[in-house]
């Protein structure tokens, strides 16, 4: 009541001003923009660092040992948090590693391997990228005279990399600085461009002015409370993800990681961003001290909440993917930072427009205040929406890049998710701006009064059903940001080889072919056998290619968890391209044969 009042004494002198109204001009403008920098090509962006290559070099005192292991990952990773180790074919560690990250060429991590004596062993790698993310790898090797090799094949129960599923806290933590961001910074741009503009609008005579104007305090005060709680939650959720990351770098708990880990990631890229972002959040809490909530106050308070929003928003973008960008890393950046500012002042904003709408309520000025608050909302959300959409296309173009990521990998089917969300946003939106809005305005008799009336209360529901969708988009770009993009993760899965699953009664079979090119390769049959006493029965499986004479038996190499075994066998020859026939049967003793033939393009290094 106190705020009411002191709105409702204070007077002024009235000014008339022309109301900037984002329209059809203003979305021409942003749709030429985006698609313009849309235009600029760029080449795939990583991300995560991805394995791209391992190789055994140089030679040790030992013959036929070669001297390390040698592994190339896609973009820079941090030395300080980036390890690996070597464990024997028992899964014991033999080698705590960490490695070494090459001092020239930091996409190059080395360990050592002259002091191990011939046999199978698994390297186990944990590395993190500039950007925080951290990815784990798994590569198989032998050791010995004339039979050191990379093992192409994915170890026993290996997830594949293109389903992988987000980590929980990481995803989660991340969300919540979305939502702190958009509540900050969707609370300052309504501030700046739909409720001052209203107020003097209304203020000006351009309405009737039959109303209190103590609407235009009360929203400001709650306007400089979502500043404060957004920005207090970027902090917060901010710091918890950098704890996160030290401590699932170094293996150790939360705690532990205070001593060491989190200062050591201060140094990284990622620790860099987060003093950016943490040091605009302190900033912005502290002028959201001094933001007036009455609209007759100078704007400069308001403009300097801005310029600190825009400070986290530059420590998300220049700590994302887009700086990962081959070549156009500065474009990529700008154009996915201003992605998020469209994201932001558009969901950001429903929030606000929500707050404003129980304002008005509240001051029983409810059809009249939301009227001008949305007719300018919706003009503005019109030019977030045009830049979204073509700005999404050039994101597809680095991080999916074609139709089969976008279906077969977490990231793109999270994506299709996210896009569906985004139509459900533009159809509430087009249904309040074509339909509802229009009925809300002056009317002539009761019967118009009346469904005046009832259209200001659809949109009003309307909104908040927007709110629920918008952070369900966040939520989608929170997992989006905690795995690795669709291109990536999809020319991970291809590097493994080509793979056919089959179900024959209670045997599932996968054949595996490594690298699945002209020449001599790794063959492989995992086999989870469910049938009863099965898993302690001896077996072996004989595969042949279908046409030819020959056949070739496969002895158990690994035995996995849940009673999944692996029957391998090395320097299986192909020696032309096209489809092959791959006749498998399991033989296992006391049981029936089990047999399938599997369909692959042989020589061509996939299915």
């Amino acid at each position: 009541m106190a705020n009411l009042k002191r709105a409702c004494s204070q007077g002024g002198a009235p000014r008339r001003r022309r109301p900037l109204r984002p329209g059809p001009a203003l979305v021409l403008v942003v749709c030429a923009l985006a698609a313009f920098l849309a235009l600029v090509r760029g080449e795939p962006a990583f991300a995560h660092a991805d394995l791209l290559k391992s190789e055994l070099g140089g030679s040790s005192s030992q013959a036929g040992i070669p001297s390390e292991m040698v592994f190339h990952f896609s973009e820079d990773i941090e030395p300080g948090f980036s390890r690996v180790q070597i464990l024997d074919n028992q899964g014991q560690v033999v080698d705590p590693g960490p490695g070494t990250v090459d001092a020239a060429d930091s996409t190059v991590l080395r360990i050592p391997l002259d002091r191990l004596p011939a046999g199978s062993y698994l390297a186990a790698l944990s590395v993190q990228a500039q950007d925080g993310h951290y990815t784990e790898f798994r590569v198989p090797f032998n050791l010995g005279a004339g039979v050191s090799a990379i093992v192409d094949l994915p170890p026993l129960g290996e997830p594949d990399p293109a389903l992988l599923l987000p980590p929980f806290i990481d995803t989660v933590l991340r969300w919540l600085l979305l939502l702190g961001v958009a509540a900050a910074g969707g609370a300052t741009a309504f501030a700046l461009l739909v409720w001052r503009p209203v107020w003097r609008q209304r203020e000006g005579g351009r309405s009737a002015p039959v109303e209190p104007q103590a609407w235009g305090e009360v929203i400001g005060v709650g306007l400089c409370r979502l500043v404060f709680v957004g920005a207090v939650v970027v902090l917060v959720a901010g710091t918890l993800l950098l704890v996160n990351q030290a401590a699932k770098g170094e293996s150790v708990s939360w705690l532990r990681s205070l001593n060491g880990p989190v200062w050591r990631d201060l140094a990284t890229r990622s620790g860099r961003m987060w003093m950016l972002r943490s040091g605009c959040a302190l900033l912005l809490m502290g002028i959201s001290r001094y933001l007036p909530s009455s609209p007759r106050a100078g704007s400069a308070p308001w403009w300097a909440a801005a310029v600190a929003t825009g400070g986290m928003l530059a420590a998300f973008s220049l700590g994302g993917h887009a700086v990962e960008v081959s070549g156009q890393a500065g474009v990529a950046a700008l154009l996915d930072g201003v992605h998020l500012l469209a994201t932001v002042v558009w969901i950001g904003g429903l929030g606000s427009l929500v707050l404003a709408g129980r304002v008005a309520d509240t001051t029983g000025v409810s059809r009249p205040l939301q009227l001008a608050l949305a007719s300018r909302f919706s003009g503005l959300a019109l030019a977030c929406v045009a830049y979204l959409g073509v700005s999404g296309l050039y994101a597809y173009s680095l991080q999916v890049r074609s139709f089969v990521p976008l279906t077969a990998t977490t990231y793109g089917r999270v994506l299709l998710v996210k896009v569906g969300l985004f139509a459900v946003l533009i159809l509430l939106g087009a249904v309040n701006r074509v339909y509802l809005i229009p009925r809300m305005g002056p009317t002539a008799d009761e019967k118009t009064e009346a469904r005046a009336d009832r259209a200001a209360r659809h949109f009003a529901r309307a909104i908040r059903a927007e709110v629920l969708v918008g952070v369900a988009v966040l939520f989608a770009v929170a997992v989006m940001t905690s795995l690795a993009p669709a291109a990536t993760a999809w020319a991970a899965h291809e590097r493994l080889g080509p793979a056919m699953p089959a179900d024959v009664g209670l045997v599932h079979m996968v054949l595996r072919l490594a690298p699945g090119n002209i020449g001599d390769n790794f063959l492989a049959v995992d086999v989870l056998d469910r049938r009863g006493g099965a898993a302690s029965a001896p077996a072996h499986v004989v595969v042949k290619l279908v046409g030819s004479s020959d056949s070739t038996s496969l002895v158990a190499s690994d035995r996995g968890t849940g009673g999944l075994e692996r029957y391998q066998t090395s320097g299986f020859p192909l020696t032309s391209v096209g489809l092959a026939r791959f006749d498998v049967t399991l033989l296992r003793e006391g049981f029936a044969p089990v047999e399938h033939v599997f369909t692959m393009t042989a020589g061509a290094g996939g299915l």
